[in-house]
């Protein structure tokens, strides 16, 4: 069991050193065993008494109390006129932290906040102001709720926060997600749905969080690192193809139905509902047997993870208006989980609490991917009997399969892994958590705190940062839009005007990143010295940027150029016979490009002498800091010999200026050719099929392997073998073809081959009884390439296609050098 932690906060570590002057270390000792050991129970907070029960050695239990005198008059007053002259304290408290301000304030002006109560126990050893053990137990498992809900601690003393500041709306554990229910939908669907590229966030998220939250006696900050590590990685093993005989049939089914998701405010309970006239029979009814499912009312309802497993195997999109939001909604989920782009979140129900997981919709990519789909939403989410709109439907059901995704994965960190806490079940396990132990009382509370960073997309307004000026002389400014009347307001003006309470209680957070904020409250802007501009533009702008704030900045700001390394390439000849004769014909020098401008590497030099990290450079600026100008020198210091393909890889990656023939030479390669579809192809690709087949054959003509890394379910195999069809018809294959793949896949290649490639020889080397025989194909493992190495090498191959090629990313491997 992980050692409980006390005082996570700074008011809880105060909290704890005053009993610590009361009584002996071996007492104390004792009464957090007793807590630890959960000897304490039946605790309760009425007014400004806290008592309990503690289990006794002598007795079944003894019963203590802990009574708080109120503040006097005068430090209630002393103290709420610090909090109104100091809105952002409040603001904290509201998010669950304490201002050390207030606590320096507290001390400054000696108000006893922390001592002023008198202590109660049946028990033998109680002296009357001096602890016992069940004293002390007491006082820890208090420790542990003020930690939490810092507002306790003012209560206790008759100082009722929430009642004085009419918060009590604000503090409230908000539902996660956004319930609109319609009755219908009006606007079009969307024919064409795109998948946004996506960036990881586990950095980001985890740059948001803090080591120890009171609802935890464990980092967990480390613990949702170690959740998004495993989650990105075993995402493939967890919901990957299926290798079903009737994968197809049920697709066909599946085309053909109408899906709706049926759930309740209980995200854990949602399921997805299919109607379909093509079940019919027991037969039909078997297909989907090994997928969970349950007949209800002629209608199958399956869980979130079976149909994802489904929908991420399936290849065809077209379908019923169900089926194809489905197919994208699934992948979308796909690439979220694998770039980290959700967070957990809490719902608090009468005896219990819910960890759910969510988009992380304060992204701008990941807001605009779910807008692109909530555009094809065919109303499908039947939540609470009542169908939701497009955006809320589309959030919900995302959720749903993320809540289901994640006890699938079967996580747990690896402290305490063998006797996991109940709060970290409830995270990984989608166990509920029950509230009525004192220890979780707060626990929805704080949980909602330690996230809720990530919910601006929740709140009722928008948040604009405009910097504006001149070099030398900029400042500041925030602009507040109400979301409903679209009205926009200067902070200092929203502050007076809207909801005070919610706008402070956002700004709060931001004000860890930009300390000056606070002085917007009575300005209208600020002024920036030049080093909070690097600050800004350097590390703080991309983090506020992705808690959903917009940024607007002057036209010299807007495109910070960043110089890059690059190579001025030309050639002593005009004669290219092919891109393998190119490296005896090359000259190249480096050069710094800054923008469209390119200097030489000493110009650059001279630039860098003022140590700045943000440096103007005629109409415009560059940022590089001391780390990376250190790399881009012992980049050009090792590179004192390159190859074409060096040359290559610059030009790919837009570090290298060409000479105007060598550049019409590379565009030539690299521009798509139109290939025509080979003859016997058993097939009708789809639209993004074929380019990716013309793309393929384009570079395997030029001399170049490729790499297909479509995502899953697109068809990357049939794009293979059409390619190979295509090589075969037109005689650039002669000799053998190699395919090497898991073992698990010799069957799907087997039956693609017969149905899309039914002139292509082939034939599998696999098994006790493998024999090498003359084929155009020759199907294998990873396993026989590594112990049948010889009988390969005799081989005359022309084409080697490796699948699932991520088997061979350690290039120190066996396999990887056999291959």
């Amino acid at each position: 069991m992980a050692k409980k932690i006390y005082g996570t906060t700074l008011w809880g570590k105060e909290f704890i050193q005053s009993i610590e002057n009361q009584t002996d270390a071996a007492r104390l000792s004792r009464g957090k065993t007793y807590a630890n050991t959960d000897k304490i129970y039946d605790v309760k907070i009425s007014q400004n008494q806290v008592i309990a029960k503690v289990k006794g050695n002598y007795s079944p239990f003894y019963k203590t109390a802990l009574t708080f005198s109120s503040f006097p008059k005068g430090d209630k007053e002393v103290i709420l006129k610090f909090i109104d002259e100091k809105p952002f304290v409040l603001a904290g408290i509201i998010n669950g932290k304490l201002s050390d301000k207030l606590l320096e304030f507290i001390k400054i002006n000696e108000i006893d906040i922390f001592r002023s109560f008198n202590m109660n126990c049946n028990c033998y050893d109680f002296y009357g102001a001096y602890p016992c053990k069940h004293i002390a137990a007491l006082y820890y498992a208090l420790t542990n709720q003020i930690d939490k809900n810092p507002f306790i601690l003012f209560s206790l003393r008759g100082l009722d926060l929430i009642e004085h500041y009419n918060i009590k709306e604000e503090i409230k554990v908000p539902y996660p997600i956004e319930l609109t229910y319609i009755d219908e939908i009006n606007s079009p669907l969307q024919e064409n749905i795109t998948l946004l590229n996506q960036e990881n966030y586990a950095n980001f998220i985890l740059s948001m969080l803090g080591d120890f939250p009171p609802f935890s006696h464990i980092n967990y900050k480390e613990v949702m690192e170690e959740f998004y590590k495993k989650a990105s990685k075993d995402l493939v093993q967890t919901i990957s193809s299926i290798r079903d005989e009737n994968i197809e049939k049920i697709q066909r089914i599946l085309q053909n139905s109408h899906i709706t998701m049926v759930g309740k405010n209980d995200i854990g309970v949602a399921k997805f509902k299919i109607e379909t006239d093509l079940v019919k029979s027991n037969e039909e009814l078997s297909l989907f047997r090994r997928y969970k499912f349950q007949l209800e009312d002629d209608a199958i309802f399956i869980l979130p993870t079976e149909l994802f497993t489904l929908f991420i195997s399936f290849e065809d999109d077209s379908g019923s208006s169900s089926y194809t939001y489905l197919f994208y909604l699934f992948r979308v989920t796909y690439i979220l989980i694998e770039n980290s782009g959700y967070i957990p979140a809490v719902i608090e129900m009468d005896q219990f609490i819910q960890i759910i997981y969510k988009p992380l919709l304060s992204v701008v990519t990941i807001k605009k991917q779910i807008e692109i789909l909530a555009s094809s939403y065919p109303k499908i989410a039947n939540i609470n009997d009542k169908y939701l709109d497009s955006l809320s439907g589309t959030n919900y059901i995302l959720s749903a399969i993320l809540t289901s995704f994640v006890p699938k994965l079967g996580f747990m960190h690896k402290n305490q892994k063998a006797n996991p806490p109940a709060i970290s079940l409830s995270f990984f396990r989608g166990k509920l958590l029950r509230i009525k132990e004192f220890e979780y009382e707060n626990s929805a509370f704080s949980i909602n705190n330690y996230f809720s960073i990530f919910d601006i997309a929740q709140s009722n307004y928008n948040y604009k940062i405009f910097i504006d000026g001149v070099e030398n002389n900029y400042v500041l400014s925030i602009c507040v839009e109400n979301k409903t009347s679209k009205e926009q307001y200067l902070l200092s003006e929203a502050i007076l005007s809207q909801n005070k309470i919610e706008i402070i209680k956002f700004l709060s957070i931001l004000n860890q990143f930009l300390p000056k904020i606070e002085l917007l409250i009575k300005n209208s802007d600020v002024e920036l010295s030049q080093k909070e501009i690097e600050e800004f533009l350097l590390k703080t702008s991309s983090i506020i940027t992705k808690l959903g704030v917009q940024i607007i900045l002057p036209k010299e700001l807007r495109n910070l150029l960043k110089p890059k390394l690059t190579l001025k390439v030309k050639s002593t000849s005009k004669s290219f016979q092919s891109f393998f004769s190119l490296d005896g014909i090359l000259e190249y020098d480096w050069q710094i490009a800054i923008g469209e401008e390119l200097i030489s590497v000493s110009e650059f030099e001279e630039l860098l002498k003022s140590g700045q990290e943000l440096l103007k450079f005629k109409e415009n600026y560059l940022i590089i800091t001391p780390d990376e100008a250190k790399a881009l020198f012992a980049q050009i210091n090792k590179k004192s010999k390159l190859s074409t393909f060096d040359i290559l890889q610059a030009k790919l990656n837009n570090e290298a200026f060409l000479s105007k023939d060598l550049e019409l030479y590379f565009e030539d390669i690299f521009t798509p050719k139109k290939i025509t579809l080979p003859t016997s192809l058993n097939a009708n690709l789809r639209e993004y099929q074929t380019r990716g087949f013309e793309w393929n054959i384009n570079n395997l003509l030029n001399g170049f392997g490729t790499i297909l890394a479509d995502d899953m379910g697109l068809g990357k195999t049939i794009q293979a073998i059409t390619s190979l069809l295509f090589l075969k018809e037109n005689n650039h294959i002669t000799n053998n073809i190699i395919v090497v793949v898991p073992t698990s896949l010799l069957t799907n290649w087997e039956k693609e081959l017969e149905k899309f490639a039914p002139t292509l020889s082939f034939f599998s080397f696999y098994g006790s009884k493998r024999v090498m025989r003359k084929a155009d194909i020759i199907l294998t493992t990873y396993d026989l390439v590594r112990r049948d190495f010889e009988s390969f090498k005799q081989l005359k191959i022309d084409c080697l296609i490796i699948d699932e090629a991520q088997k061979i990313k350690n290039p120190d491997t066996q396999i990887s050098h056999k291959l």
